[in-house]
C-alpha cells in the first residue's frame, strides 16, 4: 500500500485542528460548514493502481465495446472500492464494487448501479474524474465519493448535454448514501447549473447542503454578458442523514 503523500497527512492535520474529527489513515476529514472540494479530496486520495485487465477479470462478465475504471482506494481495514464503466453500441451504464484480496486473488464483496437515471451516449459515455475516501461527520464513519461526468446522446443542432455527478457509497452498510448532480451545460440557448456541496450537521447527525446557480449558458461564458442576461438563479437545499441514506429536508416555514 502506497504511503500517505506530505500534501494528505499536512490536510489531516489541519481537519484535526479545524474540527473535532477522528484522524484516520488514508481518510480525508471534512471539515464542517466548509464545502466539499471533491476533486482536491480525489487527488489526495491514497489509490495503489490495479492494472484495468485485472478489474475487467473480476468485475465484467461480458466483454463490452468498451470500458472505463476508476482509480480504486483504500477503506480502513483494506477493501478497496472502484467505479467503472461498460459500453455498447447503444448505451453506457455506470457500477461501484468493493473488492477484497490481494491483486492475484481479488474477490467482489459487492456491487451495485450508479444512480444515473439520464441516456449516456455509447460513444462518450463515462468520464471519471476520481475517487476518495471521506470522513463526512468526524466519528470515523467513512464514506467513498465517486466523481465522474457523463455525456448524454446528441440532440441535432443542439448538440449533447454534459453532466457532472458526486456517488457517495457507505461501505459498511454497502449502499449509496448520497447522489448529486455538480453541473450540467448543454447549448448556449439553454440554462447551464453548477452545485457546490456543504458539509453540515443537524441535530447532531450528518447533513449536505447543496447551493445551486443556473443561468443561460452563453451568458455564463460571455466576457460581457448582454443587458437582456438575467441574473444566475440560486437555490440552496438540504439532506440530512437518515435510515435511507441522504435524504431531501422540507423546507423552512416562511417567515411571517
Amino acid at each position: 500500500m502506497n504511503a500517505p503523500s506530505l500534501a494528505f497527512r499536512a490536510l489531516a492535520v489541519l481537519g484535526a485542528l479545524c474540527s473535532p474529527a477522528l484522524a484516520l489513515p488514508g481518510v480525508a476529514p471534512l471539515v464542517e460548514n466548509k464545502p466539499i472540494d471533491v476533486d482536491s479530496l480525489a487527488a489526495l486520495a491514497n489509490a495503489p493502481a490495479i492494472e484495468d485487465i485485472t478489474l475487467a477479470a473480476a468485475l465484467v462478465k461480458v466483454k463490452p465495446a468498451s470500458q472505463s475504471f476508476t482509480r480504486p482506494v483504500v477503506l480502513p481495514g483494506g477493501q478497496r472500492a472502484v467505479a467503472w464503466s461498460e459500453c455498447s453500441k447503444a448505451a453506457c451504464r455506470g457500477s461501484w464494487a468493493l473488492l477484497d484480496g490481494d491483486n492475484e486473488n481479488l474477490k467482489v464483496v459487492a456491487r451495485g448501479p450508479l444512480p444515473v437515471k439520464e441516456k449516456v451516449h455509447f460513444d462518450d459515455g463515462y468520464t471519471f474524474s476520481g475517487t476518495t475516501v471521506a470522513d463526512l461527520d468526524g466519528r470515523g464513519h467513512v464514506e467513498v465519493l465517486f466523481h465522474y461526468q457523463i455525456t448524454e446522446p446528441p440532440r441535432g443542432a443542439l448538440g449533447s448535454t454534459l453532466r457532472d455527478f458526486v456517488t457517495m457509497l457507505d461501505p459498511v452498510a454497502k449502499k449509496v448514501l448520497f447522489h448529486h448532480e455538480l453541473k450540467h451545460a448543454g447549448a448556449p440557448s439553454e440554462p447551464s447549473c453548477s452545485y457546490t456541496l456543504v458539509d453540515r450537521v443537524e441535530r447532531g447527525l450528518p447533513a449536505i447542503e447543496v447551493q445551486g446557480s443556473c443561468a443561460l449558458r452563453s451568458c455564463l461564458e460571455s466576457r460581457k454578458p448582454p443587458a437582456t442576461c438575467a441574473p444566475p438563479v440560486v437555490s440552496k437545499q438540504t439532506f440530512r442523514y437518515g435510515k435511507a441514506g441522504f435524504v431531501l429536508a422540507p423546507p423552512a416555514p416562511a417567515a411571517h
